[in-house]
C-alpha cells in the first residue's frame, strides 16, 4: 500500500505534468498567431521554449514512472513479506 508521501508525491508530478501540458498549448497558440502576423523571431524564441517544455515534460514523465515502478516494488516487497509471515505460522 502506497504511503501518503508516496501518492502526495505522484499527484505533484501529474499536476506538474498539466500545468506543462496547458503551458505548451498556449505557447502553440502563440506561436501561430506570431507566424500570422509575420513575427518570425518571436515565433522562434517561442518554440525554443516549447522545446524547453517538452523536454520537461519527457523529464517528468521518466520521474513518474520510475517513482511508480519504486512505489510498485515497495508494495510487491511488502506483500511478498506478508505471504511469508503467514506461511511462517
Amino acid at each position: 500500500m502506497p504511503q501518503d508521501t508516496d501518492l502526495q508525491r505522484i499527484q505533484e508530478l501529474q499536476e506538474n505534468q498539466r500545468k506543462m501540458f496547458k503551458h505548451a498549448k498556449s505557447l502553440v497558440k502563440r506561436i501561430d498567431e506570431a507566424k500570422h502576423t509575420g513575427q518570425f523571431a518571436k515565433a522562434n524564441a517561442l518554440y525554443s521554449e516549447l522545446t524547453n517544455v517538452y523536454n520537461n515534460l519527457e523529464r517528468l514523465k521518466v520521474q513518474l514512472k520510475k517513482f511508480c515502478t519504486v512505489v510498485q516494488k515497495r508494495a510487491d516487497r511488502a506483500n511478498h513479506r506478508k505471504q511469508l509471515q503467514h506461511i511462517m505460522n
